[in-house]
């Protein structure tokens, strides 16, 4: 995939309302979708995963940056088990021009930071079975529920539901629930 894909592509894009991009495509596509949803007032939403080092000035063109912790300090060029506070990075990142950062945190939850302040999202207890695509089905719902117009802390809410369900499963498919899957998923564990 070039940025040339995305140029072909803009007249589609143009119809979306959240465009959510990550790290298994080159920069280059990743930047032109950034910028060109930024310019026509889309959101934007960048998974930075797989981890790696990248110009921060893409940042500038995104709403919802989602690292997790070791993807976070990744991206500000320190070891992935660096001991500065989650919350000191993510605001380190704001400056770069991203709008909100939703940092995962496994089974902590996550963690939603803005200039305004920060919000902790918990997570759901579990028994984890395999963790494989719980990243992948956290962004796909927090996207999906931004689309609808959702607060960003209750779409977090429900996206940390979306990776806790995925945790539960074996395999990426088998991970990612239907509504009626996550419904009855929160109605066990709590929530209406």
């Amino acid at each position: 995939m070039t940025a040339q894909h995305v140029i072909d592509a803009r007249e589609t894009i143009e119809t979306c309302t959240v465009i959510v991009s990550q790290f298994e495509v080159p920069e280059a596509a990743v930047l032109e979708a950034m910028r060109f949803g930024k310019e026509k007032g889309i959101t934007t939403i960048l998974n930075p995963a797989p981890a790696r080092q990248t110009d921060l000035d893409l940042l500038a063109y995104v709403d919802i940056l989602t690292p997790n912790t070791t993807e976070l300090r990744i991206l500000l060029g320190l070891a992935p088990d660096d001991p500065t506070p989650t919350l000191e990075l993510a605001h380190q990142l704001l400056t770069y021009g991203v709008g909100t950062i939703v940092v995962t945190l496994g089974k902590e939850g996550a963690l939603i930071v803005t200039s305004d302040g920060s919000v902790a999202v918990s997570a759901i207890p579990i028994q984890p079975v395999d963790v494989t695509g719980a990243g992948d089905s956290f962004n796909a719902m927090l996207a999906m529920r931004i689309s609808q117009g959702w607060s960003i802390q209750d779409a977090v809410a429900e996206a940390v539901y979306a990776g806790a369900y995925a945790a539960t499963s074996w395999g990426v498919i088998d991970g990612l629930a239907t509504q009626e899957q996550l419904t009855a998923f929160k109605q066990q564990h709590g929530h209406a």
